[in-house]
């Protein structure tokens, strides 16, 4: 997901780069396991929920370009549920992406904001 919704300009990271899923598998590793299996489940549900929408391939399997006309109408349903799928699994992927030092430059942040003592 986060390769659907991630730039790919020049300049920006790639999600591997970023270290997206490591760095989100370490942040779930660390929470409760009740939030541990909502994420499990919306990835799961994420991945076949294709086959619902006409394509005849798991989320993993289709084109960048299906994979983000799949998440808009995903975030755009009035199906509360697909709606907090697409929205929630987005919004990890770009706070992860974002997250990593190795996507500042290519936004301009600077970095955190620290005081030396």
């Amino acid at each position: 997901i986060a390769g659907a919704v991630v730039p790919t300009q020049p300049g920006f990271p790639t999600v591997t780069q970023a270290q997206v899923v490591p760095r989100l598998d370490e942040e779930l590793w660390l929470s409760d396991a009740s939030i541990q299996d909502d994420m499990r489940a919306a990835l799961d549900v994420a991945e076949w929920m294709p086959l619902l929408y006409g394509q005849f391939s798991r989320f993993s399997r289709l084109e960048r370009s299906a994979q983000q006309v799949l998440l808009e109408r995903w975030m755009a349903s009035s199906v509360e549920t697909v709606r907090a799928i697409g929205t929630n699994l987005k919004l990890v992927s770009h706070f992860m992406y974002f997250g990593h030092p190795s996507s500042w430059t290519a936004i301009g942040y600077d970095g955190p904001f620290v005081v030396e003592m």
